[in-house]
């Protein structure tokens, strides 16, 4: 299953869409960081200037900007691990899918994960053909 969900041609295209939603909640992220580390830098420079007043709503803005980032943080990351978590079900499904049609198919009465097996010979293997399949079916939907 491993290898059969590593080189199938949806998880690869899946784990492509996700790495770009990921890459642009991180740089969503280290902009919100920015404005924060500006807010920072705005109170070290002016903070013999500003009245206690205004000081203080600086820091008061600077804490609540920290906890929203921190807040966005979290459930940014709660959405991606979910939304991850959800696309590898989903082709795990798939591929059960794919391996129990093809032993009705070819008459298996039953097929086997590696990680199950204490000891099998090599030519009982039908990851290369079970793949084959699914990225065949690809080419077939895309052409």
């Amino acid at each position: 299953m491993t290898k059969l969900f590593n080189e199938y041609w949806r998880t690869k295209k899946e784990t492509a869409d996700f790495e770009a939603k990921f890459n642009d909640e991180q740089e969503a992220l280290e902009r919100k960081a920015d404005e924060v580390r500006d807010m920072q830098k705005q109170l070290q420079e002016q903070a013999d200037t500003l009245s206690e007043t205004e000081k203080r709503d600086l820091e008061e803005r600077i804490e609540n900007a920290v906890r929203e980032l921190r807040d966005y943080r979290d459930r940014a990351s709660d959405r991606l691990r979910r939304e991850k978590q959800r696309i590898d079900q989903d082709i795990i499904e798939d591929l059960r899918k794919a391996v129990g049609g093809y032993g009705t198919r070819e008459g298996y009465s039953m097929i086997f994960r590696e990680s199950m097996l204490l000891h099998a010979a090599q030519t009982y293997d039908l990851t290369d053909e079970i793949l084959g399949q699914v990225n065949s079916e690809k080419a077939g939907a895309s052409g």
